[in-house]
């Protein structure tokens, strides 16, 4: 159970009030939050989530704090982790926060807010007997919500249609307005034929996006070739394999969509190669 968290720096009970009662994110949602996984007090592929995280700031035209820096920023973490006593695994949300100043309408600081648990494994396992992936709900994702600046809004858009997080063994596909496979409910979704990897040509700009081309840069270092391409349900029985990946499971095989049955060669190996360069990272760090 989380004890502590960050705000701006400082850190408190995690009981302690941090939005004020004219705060934009409660009034207008004017906020998003970024979730990443570590171990040691150290993120997974922190710099790529760093620089996503930055994006945003930018793209959203948010203030962004003279303290966000990469070093102050891990710095950051490792502290709030040590008050809370994680010491291995953890997941992380980071939540930025447009302030209002009534007095001054121009001035809209950034508040950053730092909320760790603890999780296990330390590492991504792989789940036996892999996910289930049902396809009875065709959900689709309106256009506008794949542009970097809208992209936060995914989870909103789901939840108001009911469709909430699936439970780890069953996940459903979105698609896109032209009914074209782009994500799970829960992660990045690649489809695997012979020794090709193929991946949703038409992906949402959120920060599933980073972890999706972590797994593609992984797969070519190790001579998997990967390509784009629009997959639509009609093509499931085409592919030997399906996997999903997200920074929190990391790399899942999906057993079955149906009655179709797949193999778990590649996803078994790209989950070894993403466990060996976590690792190595957090040694080099």
């Amino acid at each position: 159970m989380t004890k502590h968290i960050m705000l701006n720096g400082d850190i408190m009970p995690a009981g302690s009030p941090v939005l004020h009662h004219n705060s934009r994110a409660i009034r207008y949602g004017d906020c998003f939050t970024v979730v990443l996984r570590g171990n040691s007090s150290k993120a997974f592929f922190p710099d790529e989530y760093f620089e996503y995280m930055l994006q945003c700031m930018q793209e959203l035209n948010y203030l962004i704090p003279e303290t966000f820096e990469k070093s102050i920023f891990y710095n950051d973490l490792y502290l709030i982790l040590q008050k809370n006593r994680i010491y291995k695994g953890f997941k992380v949300y980071i939540s930025f926060i447009r302030d209002l100043d009534e007095n001054n309408l121009e001035l809209q600081n950034t508040s950053i807010l730092i909320s760790p648990e603890k999780i296990t494994p330390e590492f991504y396992e792989i789940k036996e007997p892999g996910k289930t992936i049902d396809i009875s709900t065709i959900q689709c994702i309106p256009q506008f919500l794949f542009e970097q600046k809208y992209s936060h809004l995914i989870e909103n858009y789901l939840i108001s249609k009911k469709i909430y997080p699936a439970a780890s063994e069953i996940d459903i596909f979105l698609f896109d307005e032209n009914k074209n496979i782009i994500r799970t409910r829960n992660s990045a979704v690649f489809f695997v034929k012979k020794d090709k990897i193929f991946i949703p040509e038409n992906l949402p700009n959120d920060s599933l996006k980073i972890f999706t081309y972590i797994i593609i840069a992984i797969a070519e270092i190790s001579g998997i070739k990967t390509e784009k391409l629009q997959i639509n349900i009609s093509d499931l029985h085409k592919f030997d394999e399906v996997f999903t990946a997200d920074v929190i499971n990391g790399i899942q095989y999906v057993n079955g969509i149906e009655d179709l049955r797949y193999y778990k060669n590649i996803s078994k190996y790209l989950a070894q190669k993403l466990d060996k360069v976590i690792k190595k990272t957090l040694e080099e760090n």
